[in-house]
């Protein structure tokens, strides 16, 4: 899994930081870790269109340590007080913060892997477009933009090539497909394709 390319350990940026990861009830284990809570509540609403999550709070765990827990190896983990999982409760913005982290035992046949591929991509994509968001070259990627017809900055735009790749995320079903969809919306901005390949080569 670690050398997907999208792949990141959930580590936090600070050790003192809080620790997210998002639990999937069925199946009883965790499919993500994550280090803000922004994105994790993100990806929670983006989650629904395959499966229902849960933002769970792991380093309040009386056993967690440092590490303990990544996206290596996450869906091996659980957590010990499941019923404070509310089911029908999956528009919350509330967090279960687990009491115990604990090996996951549920034998459920799952292709686990393409699941955290498929959340992986959209972790790294929702940080990706965060982050040329808040850059000042953005800024000057929009004023660029004003120069060309109303037509080509709608259809070029870094912001409808922001709602277009996480379309293809949120919609898609064969990872190869999105993958090829997704290399077109980056590819159709020149600006957005060389910031996207910077932020491949630091991304972990």
């Amino acid at each position: 899994m670690h050398k997907f390319h999208y792949f990141s350990y959930g580590y936090p940026e600070q050790p003192s930081n809080s620790v997210y990861a998002l639990y999937q009830p069925v199946l009883e284990c965790f499919l993500l870790v994550v280090n803000d809570i922004d994105t994790a509540q993100r990806l929670k609403a983006y989650a629904p269109a395959r499966y229902q999550v849960t933002v769970v709070r792991i380093d309040q765990a009386v056993n967690y340590k440092p590490n303990l827990i990544d996206n290596e190896v996450c869906e091996q983990w659980t957590l010990t007080n499941k019923n404070d999982v509310n089911l029908f409760e999956n528009d919350s913005q509330g967090v279960v913060v687990a009491t115990e982290l604990t090996p996951a035992t549920n034998k459920l046949s799952w292709d686990l892997v393409k699941e955290k591929q498929w959340l992986l991509a959209l972790m790294f994509y929702i940080k990706f477009f965060d982050q040329i968001t808040k850059d000042s070259y953005y800024k000057h990627v929009e004023l660029a933009m004003n120069n060309l017809p109303l037509d080509d900055q709608l259809a070029l735009g870094p912001k409808h090539i922001r709602e277009s790749v996480l379309k293809e995320i949120y919609l898609g079903l064969d990872f190869d497909t999105i993958e090829s969809n997704v290399a077109k919306c980056i590819n159709s901005n020149r600006w957005v394709a060389g910031d996207h390949s910077r932020f491949l080569k630091s991304y972990q």
